[in-house]
């Protein structure tokens, strides 16, 4: 039976040649945060979030390190870790490349190449530098068209929806119809949102993804930053509220007070 589409996206995907620090670049970069952003909520310094999205192993304490970053990283930008880390490995795996070591020539009977045999090995050194320039130029291009996230890498590495469960109060009225009270995020696209108590402890910090619905704990003093303010729909007290800003928009710090929100955006 031939393959889908989505299952050919899917496979491609999995042994991608796209860096998988390129991917968690593009994640984080699409959710607008900054590496100062995730540096303060995953107490993985900037620098070495850097390195990682570079993929420049020299600048990070170690492959098991790295790993662990890879997937810490990775969870927190709703990616699969497994999934990411196995990836990450697949990329890791090359082979080493064989130098040959030159026969030991003794002393008396070294003698040094000829001018023409010195330039000549520069200029093609040259040669071979500008071709691998042009390649890489021609790579970089190519995943620079890469959109940020697609159908093909949610399926492949984003982590199914984790369902969310919370005691929510619920008031009868005088009709007899039920509302739920408290505020509610409906989530209509992919958003990274992060929810503080008065205290400045996290109660949630993650992305969340289209079609998933977060009941907001009924604590005092919380705050909410939201990177997508568009694809994030607020209801409180059982009232859709306007959305909170354009879609793309970044809002910070908004204070999830109940009233405070009906009173801004309850139209």
């Amino acid at each position: 039976m031939a393959e889908t589409s989505d299952q050919q996206q899917k496979k491609s995907l999995e042994t991608t040649d796209i860096p998988v620090g390129e991917i968690l670049r593009r994640t984080r970069v699409h959710y607008k945060l900054s590496l100062q952003d995730v540096e303060t909520n995953l107490r993985i310094r900037a620098e070495q979030l850097e390195a990682l999205e570079s993929c420049d192993m020299s600048r990070l304490p170690g492959q098991v390190y790295a790993l662990g970053f890879v997937r810490t990283y990775s969870e927190y930008l709703g990616l699969d870790g497994d999934k990411m880390v196995g990836l990450f490995k697949a990329q890791l795996n090359v082979k080493p490349v064989r130098v040959m070591s030159a026969p030991n020539v003794p002393s008396s009977e070294a003698v040094l190449p000829p001018r023409w045999l010195v330039i000549g090995g520069l200029l093609l050194l040259l040669v071979f530098v500008a071709i691998w320039m042009t390649m890489q130029g021609r790579e970089r291009i190519a995943v620079e068209e890469i959109p940020p996230v697609t159908p093909a890498i949610q399926e492949a590495i984003y982590q199914p929806p984790e369902p969310v469960v919370e005691e929510v109060p619920v008031v009868e009225t005088e009709g007899g119809e039920s509302t739920l009270q408290g505020i509610v995020l409906n989530i209509r696209e992919n958003s990274w949102v992060e929810i503080r108590d008065g205290k400045g402890d996290k109660i949630l910090s993650r992305v969340l993804r289209a079609g998933d619905q977060y009941f907001v704990p009924d604590r005092p003093e919380l705050t909410i930053s939201i990177g997508n303010a568009g694809g994030v729909d607020l209801v409180v007290d059982g009232q859709i509220l306007k959305t909170l800003g354009s879609s793309g928009e970044v809002v910070r710090d908004m204070p999830l007070n109940s009233q405070e929100l009906k009173l801004k955006y309850g139209g």
